[in-house]
C-alpha cells in the first residue's frame, strides 16, 4: 500500500502567513518528481500594499467631483464668452443699421425738397415771367436766330446775307448747314 507523506513547509518571506501554517500532506503520486523544477517564488512587490479605507475613496470621489465642476465650470465660462461676443457684435450691427436709417431719411427728405425745387423751377409761368423779365416777348409764329455775336435775327429776313452757310426753304423752315454753337 501507499503511505502518504506529511510534509512541512518552512515559513517564506514572500509567503502568506496562511500558507507558511499549513501543513501540506502529498501523495506518493503527486510527489515531485527529480525531473521537475520547483516553482518559482512570486514576485516581490515594491508598492506596500496598504489596505483602502473609506476616507480614501471619499477623497477620490471628491477630487473626481471638483474635477467635473471645473470641467463645467470652464464649458460655462466658454459659451458665456461666446455669447458675449455674438451680442455685442448684434449690438453693433443694430447701431449701424440706425444710424444707416437715420441717414437715409435724411436723403429722403433733401431728395423731397430738390424735388418740389425742381418742379418750382420749371412751372412754365415762372419761366414766362422770368422770361418777360430778360426782355423776351411772346409770339406765336415769330422764329429768331441768334448769330454767334449774340445778335437776334428774324428768321423772314435773307439769312443768306446776314448767316453765310444758312439757307431758308420756308418760311419756319430753316437747313443751318454749318453753324455751331459755341458751349
Amino acid at each position: 500500500m501507499l503511505e502518504t507523506q506529511v510534509v512541512t513547509v518552512p515559513r517564506d518571506v514572500t509567503a502568506t502567513p496562511r500558507r507558511a501554517e499549513r501543513s501540506l500532506s502529498m501523495s506518493p503520486v503527486a510527489a515531485p518528481s527529480p525531473y521537475r523544477t520547483a516553482e518559482p517564488a512570486p514576485a516581490i512587490s515594491t508598492r506596500p500594499s496598504r489596505k483602502r479605507n473609506s476616507t480614501d475613496r471619499l477623497l477620490r470621489s471628491e477630487a473626481r467631483l471638483l474635477m467635473v465642476a471645473g470641467a463645467g465650470a470652464t464649458i460655462f465660462c466658454a459659451i458665456l464668452v461666446i455669447y458675449l461676443a455674438a451680442y455685442a457684435r448684434v449690438t453693433n450691427l443694430g447701431l449701424a443699421q440706425s444710424s444707416a436709417r437715420v441717414h437715409l431719411h435724411q436723403l429722403k427728405q433733401e431728395n423731397e425738397t430738390l424735388r418740389a425745387q425742381l418742379a418750382q423751377v420749371q412751372n412754365p409761368d415762372r419761366i414766362v415771367a422770368h422770361a418777360t423779365t430778360l426782355g423776351m416777348m411772346t409770339s406765336a409764329n415769330q422764329v429768331c436766330y441768334i448769330t454767334r455775336d449774340g445778335q437776334a435775327v428774324p428768321a423772314n429776313t435773307n439769312m443768306g446775307e446776314r448767316l453765310p452757310g444758312v439757307t431758308s426753304s420756308g418760311a419756319n423752315s430753316v437747313n443751318i448747314a454749318s453753324a455751331s454753337f459755341g458751349h
